[in-house]
């Protein structure tokens, strides 16, 4: 397993070797327990942001716009004028 040759620094291998100590458990499980609580953490933050981003409250606001696809043709064919104006600079 790789958390069996996983070399900390010595000061932090000090830390987790007191409170793994401090928890009755080995350093083995002191790591594995704060990596698991890390993902978990992660997890939770990822998912919390998708649910309250705030912009997932203007998506398809303007699909029903008559001018809608205008705009989109207008972005599609500027963006392709940044395109080629990039690859004359790049040459």
């Amino acid at each position: 397993m790789l958390i069996d040759s996983f070399r900390l620094p010595k000061t932090l291998l000090e830390e987790v070797e007191k409170y793994a100590i401090n928890q009755g458990i080995s350093t083995k499980e002191f790591i594995l327990s704060a990596v698991m609580e890390k993902i978990d953490f992660l997890n939770q933050e990822k998912s919390s942001k998708a649910i309250h981003n705030p912009w997932l409250k203007l998506a398809g606001k303007y699909k029903d716009d008559r001018d809608f696809d205008k705009v989109l043709t207008y972005i599609e064919e500027y963006r392709q004028e940044l395109d080629d104006e990039s690859e004359i600079e790049e040459k």
